[in-house]
């Protein structure tokens, strides 16, 4: 504690002392003294037994109860420091927002630049970067991850004209494509792990050059063996860009605007696809297969450049971020049970939205819609769903209720794809659907908040590839088994009941996860 130093003329009216010792008393060069003293706020001495809170403004955020040497955390800018003269010098009474009705009070850890409650003080900086700061990075991410699913739509967006090339039928074609995600069952997890040997940016720029060489390798050979190497290739690299990117974000944004900032984030994928599939046929019909496969390859690298340029760490999570391997001390184990609860809520989450946009297409023809009605609606579908994705992240951060926004959207599923399977022909599943896609929507950056209430900066690496690589393998299984229950039942809507299935089943998970996390406060 400080030494009993200053008087009743030092409290109340704003006066320093002239020369403090350092470390006796001192609240820093560019804080004002707090110490015991008798006088109210003007200077006037406080009603008989009553001690008066002494309030002083904070310059500089620097100020601090206890001297740093002695540990005490700097609180941010704006805040203002109580305390309450005692027998043995000044006692804290904790940081309090002067700017808010009434100085409500704010917590330690977010006074010190932590994450601040739902709906808490957000303030301008979070872990030493400014707002600017962190949406250019998101930008940057987001761009890297676009460039990602762009690779990724490329051969069903082109699939006539690379059939062509290779000589090769539409089950190859559909091969090529899924071995863009099976490297995310192997990669993932070893993937996370070897980032925190590397280095996270490094390996992100390896991964970003292998997604860059098997575009190039394609675009120079006419083998299809060689095409099914450049796929795995680019698959592998895309499945860490994918991992440790979205680790980045939570990085930037964890406590202030994470669930926006996933959201938008999440938005990339969406963008990618849809920005292929629109882009790349014109394209190819325009300049032949050749230049557009060129576009992909030039787009992914035009990411790469800008990640090498701009991406730079968190300062708050460099330190963390550069530990040693998990032996190393200090280093929290992994929280198995719900990092992996999380990991089933997103991938049966996902799931439940592949259902939906893979198989309303053949269902809606069997119903008797044209196939181009059935893609427009479910390109609409798309649509609301994209709209909805920041949207949900938005209202999450603004009112706190991640879990319920969660539940609405779950529900919301599971109530109205069976109303739009019931609709079947009718012009009724027009508005099932759309609002459906608008519904679900809202659910995906609240859902990807959840690995970061159980992991903080020196596991969320490792944690991270637990996370994606539950979602790869129920990705890789999921539409097989949707297949093959519509081919037995004869019905492309047994897909779609399945799908109702899976958000069931990822509701019980999400409760799970809550009681996980419950049960190890």
């Amino acid at each position: 504690m400080w030494p009993d130093r200053m008087g009743p003329q030092d409290v109340g009216a704003g006066s320093r002392r002239d020369a403090p010792e350092p470390g006796k008393g001192d609240a820093g060069s560019s804080g004002w003294r707090v110490g015991q003293g008798t006088g109210g706020r003007g200077g006037g001495p406080p009603a008989a037994g009553v001690s008066q809170p002494v309030r002083r403004p904070m310059r500089g955020g620097l100020n601090r109860c206890r001297p740093a040497a002695e540990g005490g955390a700097a609180p941010r800018e704006g805040l203002e420091l109580r305390c309450l003269p005692g027998p043995s010098g000044a006692q804290c009474k904790g940081l309090h927002d002067a700017s808010r009705p009434g100085g409500a009070p704010v917590p330690a850890d977010a006074a010190a630049g932590g994450a601040p409650p739902d709906g808490g003080l957000t303030g301008e900086r979070a872990g030493g970067a400014d707002v600017s700061q962190r949406w250019t990075m998101l930008a940057v991410l987001f761009a890297a991850r676009t460039s990602m699913a762009f690779q990724f739509q490329s051969v069903a967006a082109l699939s006539p004209l690379v059939a062509d090339r290779f000589g090769v039928g539409l089950a190859d074609i559909g091969l090529l494509i899924g071995l863009y995600l099976l490297p995310g069952v192997f990669v993932a997890g070893p993937g996370s792990a070897l980032a925190l040997k590397v280095g996270e940016v490094r390996l992100v720029v390896v991964a970003l050059l292998s997604m860059l060489a098997g575009g190039v390798l394609v675009l120079v050979t006419d083998s299809w063996t060689a095409a099914i190497v450049a796929r795995v290739l680019s698959g592998a690299g895309g499945v860490i860009v994918n991992v440790i990117l979205t680790k980045f974000v939570v990085d930037w944004f964890a406590g202030r605007g994470l669930s926006t900032a996933l959201a938008v984030f999440i938005t990339s994928w969406p963008v990618g696809i849809a920005l292929a599939s629109l882009v790349l046929p014109l394209i190819a019909t325009w300049g032949g297969l050749m230049l557009a496969q060129g576009i992909i390859a030039g787009f992914v690298a035009l990411c790469l450049l800008a990640f090498v340029a701009i991406y730079a760490p968190p300062p708050a999570a460099g330190a963390a971020a550069a530990e040693p391997g998990p032996e190393a001390a200090g280093r929290p184990p992994l929280p198995w049970v719900p990092i992996s609860l999380a990991g089933m809520v997103w991938a049966l989450y996902t799931a439940g939205l592949a259902m939906m946009f893979s198989f309303s297409p053949a269902w809606l023809t069997s119903e008797g819609w044209s196939l181009a009605a059935a893609g427009a609606l479910t390109g609409a579908v798309m649509a609301a769903y994209s709209v909805m994705l920041p949207v949900g992240g938005a209202v999450a951060d603004r009112i706190g209720a991640r879990d319920g926004i969660i539940a609405l959207s779950f529900v919301g599923y599971m109530v109205l794809m069976p109303l739009a399977i019931v609709a079947g022909g009718t012009m009724a599943v027009v508005p099932a659907l759309l609002l459906l896609g608008g519904v679900f929507g809202l659910a995906a950056g609240p859902t990807m908040t959840l690995p970061g209430t159980v992991l903080d900066a020196r596991n969320r690496t490792l944690g991270m590839g637990v996370f994606w690589t539950i979602y790869y393998a129920v990705m890789v299984i999921a539409p097989r088994v949707a297949g093959d229950l519509s081919d037995r039942s004869g019905s492309s809507a047994a897909a779609l009941w399945l799908g109702v299935a899976l958000i069931f089943v990822a509701t019980l998970c999400l409760l799970g996860f809550r009681r996980s996390v419950a049960s190890r406060a």
